[in-house]
């Protein structure tokens, strides 16, 4: 089989970078060991929330905030051109402090993220009741990012599947990306199905990147990728009951349209060990309660692990290979749908312009 470009990874990263060349008039042939959007990307909650992902990175804030700015414009064309409905909502997010201390190292982070540009502005109790409800009680205040929004990534990857069919992508499930040889012109792609050859090639395989072969040259800086266990815990809620995002050190709690409220995240480094801990699904339900008093003695109605892609880099490593034809786009860990619609601009206008195309 022989395409213009070969990608390695079909999830929200790797399907967006398809669907963008595609559009362009490449022939795309899009490879994963499991479905379409399978993994991480089915996995995730959804969070498109720059102020608590940009660490003291300014480059890398300004990254997300780009991106964050570009999804409604990227959901709209998508769901346009798919007809799927993709459950979008600028909701805002609230970072809830129990105590002056907490409120005081939560705004020092927000002072860091107003520098970046992120907005963000500080709420006492009586301000939070006119955005949210069912508020716990002893809250000391919060911070309110006004442009947090949350989507529904299962919606989008129903809707970049049905792009990526209309505009002529080849996609390849349960078929392997197992070596890339980038020695000659172009490269070889080895898969589960055969040997695949192109004029370029993506490594978007999220947390299974490292799994692949990379022959002919070295990664640059060789960053390695691995997964980071998370667990995600699902509720139901009338529609409408939280309002914002809530977070408080490291739990998060977000409701889709459809009033399914999702409470998140663990982490843990161990492997790809897909096991399921009860304990460590209670002790998150927990920790959501005490953000969203309405939880508490609540069935589950679902509960789910993932595979975040992680990377020893200190942001996802994205771009072309020296001058060779390899690109990467992996390594996104927690923002990888916040990601897709900057990251799938960068890279398919880097392979379109060093292929000679327009």
């Amino acid at each position: 089989m022989v395409f213009d470009v070969v990608i390695a990874g079909a999830g929200i990263i790797g399907s967006s970078i398809a669907w963008r060349l595609a559009q362009r008039g490449l022939r795309v042939g899009l490879f994963d060991s499991r479905t379409m959007g399978g993994g991480s990307s089915w996995a995730g909650a959804g969070m498109l929330a720059p102020g608590g992902e940009a660490g003291d990175d300014r480059d890398f804030a300004q990254q997300l905030l780009s991106s964050l700015r570009a999804w409604p414009d990227f959901m709209r064309e998508l769901s346009e051109e798919s007809g799927e409905s993709i459950d979008y909502v600028a909701c805002g997010a609230l970072d809830f402090a129990f105590s002056d201390d907490e409120l005081a190292k939560l705004g020092r982070r927000a002072a860091r993220n107003e520098s970046f540009g992120v907005r963000v502005e500080r709420l006492n109790v009586p301000e939070i009741r006119s955005i949210a409800r069912d508020l716990p009680e002893g809250l000391a205040g919060a911070y309110h990012y006004p442009d947090d929004a949350i989507v529904d990534p299962r919606d989008v990857m129903r809707a970049l599947r049905r792009v990526c069919d209309r505009c002529g992508v080849s996609v390849f499930e349960g078929c392997a990306v197992r070596m890339i040889d980038t020695g000659g012109n172009g490269v070889r792609v080895a898969t589960d199905g055969g040997q695949v050859c192109a004029e370029a090639a993506v490594l978007s395989a999220g947390a299974w990147s490292g799994e692949i072969e990379i022959k002919g040259m070295p990664l640059p800086s060789s960053p390695d990728s691995y997964p980071v266990k998370g667990y995600l815990v699902v509720h139901e809620l009338a529609a409408g009951t939280l309002g914002p995002i809530r977070r408080r050190e490291g739990t998060y709690v977000l409701q889709r349209s459809s009033g399914r409220v999702l409470s998140g995240s663990t982490e843990e480094r161990s492997g790809f060990d897909s096991s399921f801990s009860e304990d460590m699904a209670a002790d998150l339900e927990k920790r959501a309660a005490a953000l969203v008093p309405a939880l508490r003695n609540r069935a589950r109605v679902d509960a789910w692990i993932g595979f975040r892609p992680g990377t020893s880099a200190p942001r996802p490593a994205e771009g072309r290979c020296g001058d060779s034809a390899l690109w990467v786009a992996y390594g996104h860990y927690r923002n990888g749908i916040l990601l897709a619609p900057q990251t799938a601009e960068n890279v398919s206008r880097g392979i379109i312009a060093s292929l000679g195309r327009r």
